[in-house]
């Protein structure tokens, strides 16, 4: 213990022990630091991108807020738009259908008045038609008009005639028409027990002076209905009316059909057509009853009565002679009533003539006037629609018209009509939908950005947890074990998991089985039954003879073509490829996922190699291999039924098929027909039980299929697909192939690759 040189050594010992402890701990400081640097450049790194994913979510959100905006909004203004464009072709096509319907129900009374006259040797003016009241109860009825009434030309020469004629006959039709009036249930007017006119002819101001020489009448003769109003009596000369002159003349001159402006719609500026439409109001009162409004638009159609009109089809109107006129009083509200389904509110329908225009409002099938003047709303001035009444037969389907009379006047008093949308109409369109919805939109959004946060901190919590253990397990490995056998350990345990992960991987191809080829003695093996599947077999016809004549390399090419063209329609049909054995080609569905329709599957997919085989071997490769692979068919045979299916494990493992249903699939195959697909009795019934009976012909021999006895069969003729296109391409195996339960013509999703 005193010995110097012991004791010295010992405390250079020491020293040199405390030195190096010094050092190690120096190192392991040194170590922490940089750890610390490490890990707070990737906690910066982390912050970093967390401010980016929450940027790019919070733009994200305002993006799809944007879009989804837009798109509704844009949606609704498009079906506002499209209701609009439809509403306002439908005004057009009724307006002008209604005016050919009351002008052509007005040309065939016009031709059966000059028909009578002929038939009854009677000459114009001198005609009174035979049971005018119920023809014209009847035309009313047909054309909505408030009055209809025939208006022959008088001349001076035969005014005293007229005069002594409808006073001899007036009686006739007034007493007629009394008695059918009172009968008429569409008669809304005022009753009438008797009714007169006078027997010469006359105005308001009385009876008219004669003038031999240039006076020229239209008494007003058989009128439907008839009421107690001035305007009403029969012998009344509407040609010497001021206001209906006009229109007379135009119908003289040019033998045109006139509509004439509104007699209640008067310019309030002028106290003479004040008082004509005060009168016009009262006149029309006694038409309509209590039921309507009198000062509603109303208007005359005048229509020319021409001599030659019982002679031919097609008139030269400007040649015939005007033997008078049949005048139709029409409300303006009717040629617009009844046109729109309920829902169509708020289209304004513009009428405009020479002198006046006036607004209705159209609700479905309800019209509404709005007034005197265009009344549509400035701010849809853009939308508005416009025609004349000469073009309005250019809206109806075929740009045809069933009216062959008379034509419209084009320059006398011309009428257009002009369609408008209404704020009520828009707004039955334009919603607070996309508000709502784009407000949805971000809120869910929002949401998932804060899961996304909160799963984010969770995240790295675990991760921290992972990472604490991984380092302490890493340290008890380093010290237990040398790093060899570290690597070792690690490299098993990868191997141990690439095996699980393997088997866990039922449809896995051929070639990425070589996991499974190892101990097969520890894992069970990878097997199902499957209950409900349709097998495919099929064969090259002539295929032996073919080949023989052909080098390995050209066999090659042809299976190459067809089994490739083959395996791309089993990707889009869903159908699973099993192997080719030689010529032979075999395939599965409801393998190695369950299908209900999987006979119709299968039928499709053996329509479409067929297709596709006989497209090849009569195009390219004929070209290449030689004419006679123009002779080459293809025999398929299919059979429904339940199968085992499984991965056979050891050298070259692959996915196989077993059991009776494979065999008997074969035999359909080896016992049918090229050219034909052969299918069982099992398969015809599942594709009768998905509607398919009308693909099955009845095999008229029966087969004796070896280890199976005699079997009736079938021949499947699939008719073409209609309009719905398949997806192709290869998905990979985990991808689900489902289908709709009905029956359609193709998948909907995607297949698994084979």
């Amino acid at each position: 213990m005193d010995d110097p040189h012991y004791q010295d050594h010992s405390v250079a010992d020491w020293d040199s022990t405390t030195h190096h402890s010094h050092q190690l701990q120096n190192t392991d400081q040194q170590l922490q630091k940089g750890e610390e640097k490490i890990g707070a450049k990737e906690d910066k790194a982390v912050f970093g991108i967390r401010l980016v994913v929450v940027l790019v979510l919070l733009l994200s959100t305002l993006a799809m807020a944007l879009i989804v905006y837009f798109y509704t909004r844009n949606a609704e203004e498009q079906e506002f738009d499209q209701q609009f464009q439809d509403d306002s072709t439908k005004v057009f096509e009724s307006i002008g259908s209604n005016i050919d319907l009351t002008l052509g129900a007005v040309d065939n009374f016009a031709l059966g008045l000059v028909s009578y006259a002929r038939l009854s040797n009677s000459t114009y003016p001198f005609v009174t038609l035979p049971d005018f009241a119920v023809r014209t109860a009847k035309l009313r009825a047909i054309t909505k008009a408030m009055e209809i009434g025939t208006h022959p030309v008088v001349t001076a020469k035969n005014r005293l005639e007229w005069e002594e004629y409808s006073g001899k006959h007036a009686a006739e039709w007034i007493d007629e028409s009394i008695r059918v009036q009172s009968q008429d249930p569409t008669y809304h007017g005022y009753p009438v027990a008797n009714w007169t006119g006078l027997p010469v002819i006359h105005t308001l101001n009385g009876p008219m002076e004669y003038n031999t020489n240039t006076e020229l009448h239209i008494p007003k003769w058989t009128t439907s209905p008839i009421v107690p109003q001035p305007w009403s009596q029969y012998n009344y000369d509407v040609y010497n009316d001021i206001n209906l002159h006009g229109a007379c003349n135009a119908v003289l001159e040019k033998r045109t059909v006139v509509i004439a402006k509104s007699l209640n719609l008067p310019d309030l500026n002028n106290p003479v057509e004040v008082a004509i439409a005060e009168a016009t109001a009262a006149w029309t009162k006694a038409f309509i009853g209590d039921t309507e409004d009198p000062t509603e638009p109303l208007s005359g159609y005048y229509y020319p009565v021409l001599e030659g009109a019982s002679d031919n089809v097609v008139l030269n109107h400007k040649q015939e002679n005007v033997l008078g006129i049949v005048i139709v009083a029409v409300w303006w509200r009717d040629l617009i009533r009844d046109i729109l389904p309920s829902g169509s509110d708020g289209v304004i329908v513009v009428f405009q003539n020479c002198e006046q225009t006036f607004t209705y409002r159209v609700d479905g099938p309800k019209t509404t006037f709005l007034g005197r003047g265009d009344l549509h709303e400035p701010k849809y001035d853009s939308y508005g629609q416009w025609s004349s009444f000469k073009d309005l037969h250019t809206f109806s389907e075929g740009s045809t018209r069933s009216y062959s009379g008379a034509p419209f006047d084009e320059d006398f008093c011309p009428y257009s009509v002009g369609v408008y949308p209404s704020s009520d109409m828009e707004d039955n369109h334009i919603t607070n939908n996309p508000v709502i919805y784009s407000v949805v939109a971000i809120s869910i959004f929002l949401f998932t950005s804060v899961v996304f946060l909160c799963y984010d901190k969770l995240v790295e919590r675990r991760q921290r947890i992972v990472m604490q253990r991984a380092l302490a397990s890493g340290a008890i490995v380093s010290s237990l074990f040398p790093e060899k056998v570290k690597q070792q350990l690690y490299q098993e345990q990868e191997q141990e998991k690439q095996k699980q992960q393997n088997a866990n991987n039922f449809t896995v191809q051929p070639e990425r089985d070589m996991a499974l080829n190892g101990d097969i003695k520890k894992t069970k093996p990878i097997a199902d039954l499957f209950e409900e599947t349709t097998i495919f077999f099929a064969d090259l016809a002539g295929f032996t003879a073919w080949s023989s004549k052909r080098t390995p390399v050209e066999v090659f090419e042809l299976l190459e073509a067809l089994y490739g063209a083959f395996d791309e329609i089993a990707r889009r049909r869903c159908v699973f490829k099993v192997e080719t054995i030689g010529d032979c080609y075999v395939a599965v569905t409801g393998i190695p996922e369950p299908q209900k329709n999987h006979a119709v599957i299968m039928a499709r997919f053996a329509r479409d190699c067929m297709k596709e085989m006989k497209q090849l071997v009569r195009g390219e490769l004929s070209d290449v291999l030689g004419e006679d692979t123009k002779d080459l068919e293809m025999r398929v045979g299919l059979h429904s039924g339940s199968a085992t299916a499984g991965v056979l494990r050891g050298d070259k493992g692959r996915f196989q098929l077993f059991g009776d249903t494979v065999n008997t699939a074969s035999r359909m195959e080896s016992n049918g027909v090229k050219g034909r697909i052969h299918v069982s009795q099992s398969t015809a019934d599942s594709l009768r039980a998905r509607g398919k009976e009308h693909w099955l012909e009845e095999r008229q021999d029966r087969i004796v299929a070896k280890g199976k006895g005699v079997m009736q069969t079938y021949f499947v003729n699939v008719t073409e697909s209609s309009a719905k296109s398949i997806r192709s391409g290869a998905v990979s195996v985990q991808s689900n192939c489902s289908y709709r339960d009905e029956d359609e013509d193709e998948p909907v999703s995607e297949g698994f690759s084979v």
